[in-house]
């Protein structure tokens, strides 16, 4: 088990490699007795004890070896595309050969059977290099587009392990670049660029052979014009590369900047800020264009020195080429293949370069994507949960992020059939600990319980499916009808989605709709209100069989007749349950009997809404302030 620490660059007898082998070692012991002896269900997982970075080089090993799959797995398609790309070089090499024999026959004999022949001869190899054409590019766009399928999916299905706390501290845009350009750069790199470089490298080394056949003095001067074009395309390749990584982040900024714009319009232009955001992109906009310029300067300056070393170097071979004929040493026919093999050769060199600065770009987007697919992703792993979520209790618990510490010490208990509110100012950590009970975020110290078992030897899966929350900004799926949106996926009884949709005045607004319920929903919920949303996002949690409910913001806006119904229905439905809500509206926390208010030196203070007012001045506060309102 040692190889993929050392090729990962970690000593296979470091610590750390040591207690990752172990953690493997017992891991697979404890699997193979679960299995055996079906325990599976009473036995957790071992944490493991290797650093994220060192792990994370791992990944990126293993990821890079899952590359090499492509090549096994498409083998047989890569060497007969190799194949068919030898016998095209071959062809045009022959009729090029051919072209000489020819020409010397009718300069001798000035006859027109030979004429004859050579028309035959090109028909032949015309259709015939078509046809390889054609399957030569078939092969290549059917692996692309596989290997393209593939990646986006393990992309997506990256994003959907990756630790919640990392992926909100990332920048979205980043996986919008590396689902389109980069998958396309690198899918083009597996397939288009590397078939492409084996055929120009090939009809390279087939050409060059002959040309040594043909005359050694005409071959060397052919060759320093080729070095010197292979030095400067590398030196342009590094600049390519540099230029090539400049466009890709600042379109990842172009795309963050037209979503800000589309998603937020209405805000835009109530705080009048048109200008503000059109400054914003046209300075990404700008940028971008200048950086495409460069390229073009880039390529323009390559491709013209290479044209000229080019014009320089056909100049020398074909004055050579007449003084040899003049001198008997070749024929004009000779002379006539050598001049078109040499432009063959040059056309196959310019081709190997230009292939390798594509690759060399292309490099860029295969990093980007090995840094997504080698980030460390969530634990799925741990004991299920057979029985309903009787208690969650916190004890002593820290947490901070980006070095603030946002949960300070709490501790407190929550119970089945508990009616809990949760109160203070914005930022103070309410909603971090509702992504706690989530298990998105993991505590710095401290015990979360449940059902007395710590919360980490607890999947994550199993936790989430008893524990059904509704945050203030839900998702709308865009191109799907209400009841969609409501059942988000699952499989619910049409006569339940019905009485829930009822039950929070969805009908109120969907019996207006063009179709009710089944009613198409456009891109972003554009033809439904904020409320309406609300509405949905709460159907939605209240649809599921949970056994805990939060309302993290979800009653926000909502008018006090909609609220208090709201809120009756829920008290109704959920009698047995677990409810916890985070909200500002005095009102709805008073109808709790359980408050947790968050001090504004992060310390907690419980009780019910009378001995709230005389233990906690912030409370007060807070209700006062409601008051006046």
């Amino acid at each position: 088990h040692i190889e993929p620490y050392k090729n990962a660059g970690l000593s296979p007898y470091s610590p750390a490699t040591r207690l990752h082998g172990l953690y493997s070692l017992l891991n697979f012991s404890v699997e193979g007795i679960a299995n055996k002896f079906q325990l599976r269900k009473h036995l957790g997982t071992i944490t493991p004890l290797v650093s994220f970075t060192e792990r994370r080089r791992i990944n990126m090993y293993m990821h890079k070896k899952d590359k090499n799959t492509y090549f096994k797995q498409y083998k047989w398609k890569y060497l007969t595309i190799v194949l068919l790309a030898g016998i095209s070089s071959i062809c045009s090499l022959l009729k090029t050969y051919s072209l000489s024999i020819v020409i010397d026959e009718l300069i001798r004999q000035k006859g027109s059977d030979l004429l004859k022949n050579l028309i035959y001869l090109l028909t032949l190899m015309f259709f015939l290099t078509q046809g390889i054409s054609y399957l030569i590019g078939y092969l290549n766009t059917s692996i692309t587009q596989e290997i393209t399928y593939d990646l986006r999916n393990r992309i997506i299905r990256k994003l959907n392990m990756i630790n919640i706390r990392w992926l909100q501290e990332q920048k979205s845009d980043r996986y919008v670049i590396g689902l389109t350009e980069d998958v396309n750069a690198v899918a083009n790199l597996h397939c288009n660029y590397l078939v492409s470089l084996l055929n120009a490298a090939l009809t390279a080394l087939i050409t060059i052979g002959l040309i040594l056949y043909i005359d050694v003095q005409l071959a060397a001067v052919s060759f320093i014009v080729i070095v010197a074009r292979v030095v400067f395309s590398v030196l342009f390749a590094k600049i390519a590369k540099k230029n090539q990584k400049n466009i890709l982040e600042n379109s990842a900024v172009h795309i963050g900047i037209i979503k800000q714009i589309t998603i937020h319009m209405k805000y835009i232009r109530a705080y009048c800020s048109e200008n503000v955001m059109l400054k914003k992109y046209d300075d990404c906009s700008q940028k971008i264009s200048w950086l495409n310029f460069a390229a073009y300067l880039i390529n323009y300056f390559y491709t013209h020195l290479n044209s000229i070393l080019d014009f320089i170097g056909s100049i020398i071979v074909f004055a050579l080429g007449v003084l040899s004929v003049y001198q008997n040493r070749i024929s004009v026919g000779i002379l006539f293949v050598f001049d078109s093999v040499t432009g063959m050769l040059s056309g196959s060199i310019s081709s190997v370069v230009n292939i390798i600065i594509s690759i060399t770009k292309a490099t860029v987007s295969d990093r980007r994507i090995n840094d997504i697919l080698a980030t460390e992703e969530e634990s799925r792993e741990g004991i299920a949960l057979h029985q309903e979520i009787r208690d969650i209790s916190f004890s002593s618990v820290n947490f901070s992020y980006r070095e603030t510490k946002i949960i300070d010490n709490f501790s407190y208990s929550f119970i089945k059939g508990g009616k809990y509110a949760i109160v203070g100012r914005s930022g103070i950590g309410k909603s971090t600990l509702a992504n706690m009970f989530l298990k998105y975020y993991q505590q710095d110290s401290g015990k979360i319980l449940i059902n007395n078992m710590e919360i980490q030897h607890i999947s994550a899966d199993s936790i989430r499916s008893r524990i059904a929350i509704v945050f203030q900004d839900g998702i709308i799926l865009d191109n799907c009808s209400v009841r969609e949106n409501i059942t988000f996926g699952n499989e619910v009884p049409l006569e339940q989605i019905e009485k829930v949709a009822k039950a929070c005045h969805i009908s109120d607004f969907a019996d207006d709709l063009e179709n009710g319920l089944d009613t198409i929903v456009r891109e972003n919920g554009t033809n439904l209100s904020g409320g309406e949303k609300q509405r949905i996002y709460i159907a939605r949690a209240m649809l599921r069989e949970s056994d805990v409910y939060i309302f993290d913001e979800s009653f926000v806006g909502m008018d006090s007749v909609l609220l208090t119904d709201m809120i009756q229905y829920i008290e109704e439905a959920l009698t047995d349950k677990m409810v916890i809500i985070i909200s500002h509206d005095v009102d709805l926390i008073k109808r709790c009997r359980n408050i947790i208010v968050f001090e504004d030196d992060r310390q907690i203070v419980c009780g019910c809404h009378s001995e709230l007012l005389l233990k906690s001045s912030n409370y007060r506060k807070f209700v006062e302030g409601d008051d006046k309102q």
